[in-house]
């Protein structure tokens, strides 16, 4: 089960009213859970780590929707430290092997 959905996705991108782009934001979901869960497993029944990894899960779909287009290596360098912040914070709190 995922943990975000598209139209959780669309609104946070600001995309409701646009519906080209579904498929794409859901292979993204998906990826950005594999990426997750590659590295700690989300617990969905612990309500704290759920909206910690939502949120996560958000960063890297924004992500990469907004430089679905760049190579990885021009990724944000901001971005790229939220998210390794947060996945050691989800690491170290609830367990997991890098």
């Amino acid at each position: 089960m995922s943990v975000i959905t598209v139209p959780e996705v669309k609104n946070y991108l600001r995309l409701d009213d646009y519906m080209d782009d579904d498929a794409l934001l859901d292979l993204m979901i998906q990826n950005a859970e594999i990426y997750i869960n590659s590295i700690v497993t989300i617990d969905e029944t612990n309500i704290p780590m759920v909206a910690q990894a939502k949120l996560l899960l958000l960063i890297l779909i924004t992500d990469m929707y907004e430089h679905r287009q760049l190579l990885a290596d021009n990724a944000n360098e901001k971005v790229r430290y939220i998210v390794n912040s947060t996945l050691l914070q989800l690491q170290y709190s609830y367990g997991g092997d890098i």
